[in-house]
């Protein structure tokens, strides 16, 4: 028996023992047997792949011997009253057992009243890819792996779609040219997935799929390394987690339905102070809400599953952060908000008064096409406290959830979408309705261009929709 085999009979053992360590050293030899020599084996294990750092919880066995030890915070472990001779060493752990896959055995020699050192650690992510993935994997890329549950029982779930997506930008004969790349597993029996070729130098999106049900857009970045673990919920009863299309009716557009998820939550910053003023909200959610002096803020009527919360407050950087939600139930989550964007140094600058400024004689260049229109602070106030100004702006269709409204526009195909959103010049990704509510209150001036192609080709370059550009 080689010892690839021997340690996948050891764990089988180990698994179904009580507490996994349930192991009790067989007596060396009958009462009266002659003693044989004996040391002590000691040694370290190291999470290499994940933590970077000492590995408490793993079972150590020894093969050729029944003696067993689980190692410590710092990752130490002891074998003692170990017959003298060569042994191999190795050990199991829950991180190894999902992703189906066991760490190398270590030789060593134990002599009799001496003291064997052994350190142990994780497969390299080069014998990962070589055991998980058909092709193995590309420079510059990781692997993401994790077990697909559903929100109701917490069962694992078989036949789900896992999709990383991403943009790669290319120059073809001096045109700049973006196309989306991909990667898909299916889920097995267990719920297991893995994902290979997840790139580590962008973030990427992912989302599980069965069926109609789905989870939400998840942000995943493995530029802290290249192998990450992702755990996902997928609710199979809550029609606000499916993905619908809109679809125009007479009267109107389909909304989604609104959830029965619930979510309490805490910003503070880097002291652990809190935040208050913080807009928050869940992507594909209904509404948001803002965080109170305190920073505590609830959500209501979200979707089911893993979903993308997300948190902005001005001067700050924004924070998405994965969270599961179950039907009918609280979740609680704290997020972390202390990256402060860079702000340049005050700038002094003279010169002659004009009667407008720079930015209006830009926006009125741009109006001159005859594809767009202006609103003024006052209308704009009207636009963030409800429907009836969507509805009066022509080419915008409108969704109402029953919370905040969600304009939406024309690609250059004539199909619905949902709008390019600039904020002081800047696109702003993915901008839902609650998130457009936050960004108009307190503007000052906003552009609307409802169509692909009456967009101002010095807008920075989005999605293919109309776009609305808020000024502050």
């Amino acid at each position: 028996m080689n010892a690839e085999t021997w340690m996948r009979l050891q764990r089988r053992s180990l698994v179904r023992a009580v507490g996994r360590v349930a192991i009790v050293p067989a007596m060396l030899a009958s009462a009266g047997a002659p003693l044989m020599a004996q040391g002590t084996i000691r040694g370290q294990v190291l999470d290499s792949l994940f933590a970077r750092a000492p590995l408490a919880g793993a079972t150590v066995v020894l093969q050729g011997a029944p003696h067993t030890a689980v190692t410590d915070r710092s990752g130490r472990f002891v074998l003692r009253d170990v017959p003298a001779g060569r042994y191999q060493v190795a050990f199991f752990h829950p991180l190894l057992d999902s992703l189906e896959i066991s760490a190398a055995a270590v030789p060593v020699e134990v002599r009799d009243g001496g003291a064997a050192a052994v350190t142990l650690g994780m497969p390299s992510v080069a014998r990962l890819a070589a055991a998980l993935c058909p092709s193995g994997l590309e420079q510059a890329t990781g692997l993401v792996f994790g077990v697909v549950r559903d929100a109701e029982r917490e069962a694992p779930l078989d036949s789900v779609v896992i999709n990383a997506h991403w943009f790669v930008a290319t120059l073809e004969r001096g045109v700049l040219r973006e196309s989306r790349v991909q990667v898909d597993a299916m889920s097995g029996a267990d719920g297991r997935y893995v994902l290979c070729g997840v790139p580590t130098d962008v973030v990427t999106t992912m989302l599980a799929q069965r069926g109609e049900q789905r989870t939400g857009d998840l942000q995943l970045s493995l530029a802290s390394g290249d192998l990450v673990r992702r755990d996902l919920l997928l609710s199979l009863s809550d029609t606000a987690a499916r993905r619908a299309p809109l679809i125009v009716t007479d009267t109107g557009l389909r909304a989604v339905p609104a959830g029965s998820a619930r979510l309490r939550l805490r910003v503070v910053d880097g002291r652990g102070r809190p935040v208050g003023g913080a807009s928050v909200g869940v992507r594909g959610a209904p509404a948001g809400a803002t965080t109170d002096a305190d920073g505590r803020a609830t959500l209501v009527r979200l979707p089911s599953g893993s979903q993308a919360l997300l948190v902005r407050k001005v001067g700050q950087e924004p924070v998405q952060q994965v969270v599961a939600l179950r039907p009918g139930r609280d979740a609680e989550a704290t997020v972390l908000l202390d990256r402060r964007i860079a702000e340049l140094p005050t700038v002094a600058v003279t010169g002659r008064k004009v009667n407008r400024t720079q930015l209006e004689r830009d926006i009125e260049r741009r109006l001159l096409s005859g594809f767009g229109y202006q609103y003024n602070a006052a209308q704009i106030q009207r636009a963030a406290s409800g429907l009836t100004f969507w509805a009066m702006v022509p080419g915008i269709r409108v969704i109402n959830d029953g919370f905040d409204a969600l304009p939406l526009m024309r690609s250059s195909s004539g199909g619905l979408c949902v709008p390019n959103v600039l904020f002081d010049g800047a696109l702003v990704p993915d901008v839902g309705a609650w998130e457009l509510r936050m960004y108009l209150i307190g503007a000052r001036r906003m552009e609307i261009y409802p169509y692909a192609a009456a967009r101002p080709v010095e807008f920075p370059r989005g999605i293919d929709c109309g776009t609305i550009a808020i000024w502050s």
